[in-house]
């Protein structure tokens, strides 16, 4: 029996840069395209021009949205190609979806993407667990091969090894719940995060597309709109699709690239959704995720710990529990690394020098030092 990477339900992205049309099975690709669906003859060598216009039609048909600036609404722009391109790419990152207040429209432009991929609105899972039982609705969306996942109304800071795993890798090892058997499964789902002033932490920040919205004033959910975005979508979905495929198509069949500031792990999703959205006049979809990582909480916390330690000069574990006790500033700028008697936690510890070693953390640098047994650590 032939391999299925994914079945698809809209037209999707070829190997070779064509866009697949007919439904059925599609060696090249390994994709099952099944949809009652009539679908049009694509031009696979449409121009700037056709792409521009197109551009034109999806920017207009978000236009309600009350997105933050150009480079949060090319953003939610990738998230639509993405959504039907992704069986094509390698990787892609998380798209997040944040508003200060609730009833902005975050879901419902997830729902906007998952309308067009597959003709109804998104899977929805509650990505207010603790990690371990995150993982597990993790693993099971990918084992039920859905095809876009939201994690909505996430609250505190959204943070999960398995799905920093996902979003880079082309496949995943997954252990199904109540069995003892791993499963390697494709990793071919567009993921999205949504929630109100939305964190992210740790090695995520640099897996996510960031859109942001606010519609500045206290109820957004009474705003009044002049059309019905999820009806529209629906019912203009076949145009709305060939839109988002011609950009990309267009883009590839013009020979030229665009020079663009390189995405760690998702070369590819840069090299064709993000070049073909710049190319065609819009923002740069990742201007939007910049400020990211200085606002990432771990780094904070990392950042204080470094400068309190940089002052103690050269130091040991068992140096810094010592002084820990002695030096209120020093237990306060280490907080997150004490016991609740306000000791310091060896293991906590030690799992951060392991992984901060070498690593440049707001320009200064964690470095152990060569010729001692009992490990002597400085700040540089």
């Amino acid at each position: 029996m032939p391999a299925v990477r994914a079945v698809v339900r809209a037209p999707c992205l070829r190997p070779d840069g064509t866009i697949l049309t007919q439904p059925g099975y599609d060696p090249d690709s390994q994709l099952l395209f099944a949809s009652d669906i009539a679908w049009p003859d694509f031009d696979q060598k449409p121009g700037l021009a056709e792409a521009e216009a197109e551009l034109d039609r999806l920017s207009d048909a978000v236009s309600s949205f009350p997105f933050v600036d150009a480079a949060h609404r090319s953003a939610a722009l990738a998230a639509f190609i993405t959504s039907l391109i992704r069986p094509a790419l390698y990787a892609a990152p998380l798209f997040a979806i944040t508003a200060p207040s609730a009833g902005t429209g975050k879901s419902k432009l997830a729902d906007l993407a998952a309308i067009l991929a597959t003709g109804r609105a998104a899977p929805v899972l509650s990505g207010n667990v603790d990690e371990a039982e995150l993982e597990k609705r993790i693993g099971a969306a990918l084992l039920a091969g859905d095809p876009l996942v939201v994690l909505d109304n996430l609250s505190g800071s959204l943070k999960s090894d398995l799905l920093c795993s996902t979003l880079t890798q082309a496949q995943v090892s997954i252990r199904a719940l109540g069995a003892s058997q791993n499963f390697d499964v494709p990793s071919v789902a567009t993921w999205f995060g949504t929630g109100n002033n939305l964190i992210i932490a740790g090695d995520m920040t640099r897996r996510v597309c960031l859109i942001g919205m606010d519609a500045k004033c206290e109820r957004p959910e009474d705003r009044r709109f002049d059309r019905d975005v999820i009806a529209h979508f629906s019912e203009n979905r076949v145009r709305l699709v060939t839109a988002c495929l011609i950009i990309v198509r267009a883009y590839l069949a013009s020979g030229k690239r665009v020079p663009l500031s390189p995405m760690g792990s998702f070369e590819d999703w840069s090299g064709i959704v993000r070049a073909a959205l710049v190319w065609a006049g819009a923002a740069d979809p990742l201007d939007a995720a910049k400020a990211l990582r200085t606002e990432d909480p771990e780094r904070e916390r990392a950042v204080t710990a470094l400068r309190a330690l940089r002052d103690e000069g050269t130091f040991t574990a068992a140096g810094i529990a010592r002084r820990v006790d002695e030096c209120t500033s020093l237990a306060d700028a280490l907080a997150e690394l004490l016991t609740k008697q306000r000791r310091l936690d060896a293991r906590a510890f030690g799992w951060f020098l392991r992984k901060s070693k070498n690593k440049v953390i707001g320009g200064m640098t964690l470095t152990k030092l060569e010729g001692f047994d009992d490990g002597h650590w400085r700040v540089l």
